[in-house]
């Protein structure tokens, strides 16, 4: 154990294992397309039962209950998603469906109606970005359409939140659905009350990578002390000159981290 110990403790040694770590979380990063949601929790404007006497409407719309849900959905990849990346067959779609099993989907009477959709958060106030309500009346489900404007799409950790107004009497689940080409996984869903650690703990991830290369190349003694250099010199050099440039390279990344996690926290504000 003491001889573990000791290599372990070694300066070199502890140099080479911060820049193996720094490498392959950086590695694990690139060229990931990746779709990211979260819900939030429901609240109601309405509810029906209180009174007989009062009724709602909606424009012209009588409702039963009305309620309001907040959706946010991002790049959580390290590519640009547009429609050149999604398959036109499977666009993508925000569904409701009802969470009780017991629920007649076919019962025209508990329809989930979506009475509005808008997008109130941007992470780029200039995103070219539409939401719109698809109407089913055929069966229970209205449905929310997502469509890129002007050729634009979502850079890495680029997203928008958005504010749907519903009516139905029983509890509803929320599904974000699309397709990404070569990619048959569905959409990440991340629990809403958990967003904001989640990226904050990401972010401390790297950090403390970083913190951990630095420490290791600043706490290193050089080995070269004479001449001429050997083969061991030569080696040396270059894992510290390397390190030196991981940790750049890190440090950049890091910060542009912190920037982009910083506006999708917006988001879920």
């Amino acid at each position: 154990m003491r001889k573990i110990w000791k290599i372990l403790n070694n300066n070199f040694v502890g140099l080479f294992i911060g820049i193996v770590i720094s490498s392959i979380f950086y590695i694990s990063q690139k060229s990931k397309t990746e779709i990211s949601y979260s819900i939030s929790p429901t609240d109601i404007i309405t509810q029906s039962g209180i009174s007989s006497k009062i009724n709602v409407y909606y424009d012209t719309i009588l409702c039963k209950d009305v309620k309001s849900v907040k959706i946010s959905f991002w790049n959580s990849g390290s590519t640009l998603i547009d429609d050149n990346v999604l398959l036109k067959a499977y666009p993508l779609t925000i569904s409701p469906t009802y969470k009780s099993e017991n629920s007649n989907q076919n019962d025209t009477s508990s329809k989930i109606q979506i009475l509005e959709v808008s997008i109130v958060k941007k992470t780029r106030d200039k995103l070219g970005l539409n939401s719109y309500c698809i109407s089913n009346k055929l069966n229970n489900s209205d449905r929310i359409g997502i469509d890129f404007l002007n050729n634009d799409g979502l850079e890495p950790r680029e997203g928008v939140t958005l504010h749907v107004l519903f009516s139905t009497d029983k509890d509803v689940s929320w599904s974000f659905t699309g397709r990404i080409k070569g990619n048959s996984a569905p959409f990440k869903i991340e629990k809403w009350q958990n967003v904001n650690s989640n990226f904050i703990g990401k972010l401390i991830l790297q950090f403390f990578f970083l913190a951990f290369t630095l420490l290791m190349i600043f706490r290193y003694e050089p080995i070269v002390d004479h001449k001429p250099f050997k083969i061991g010199d030569y080696i040396a050099i270059s894992v510290i000159s390397i390190g030196s440039l991981c940790v750049l390279i890190w440090f950049i990344v890091t910060f542009i981290d912190y920037i982009d996690f910083k506006n999708l926290i917006e988001l879920f504000h």
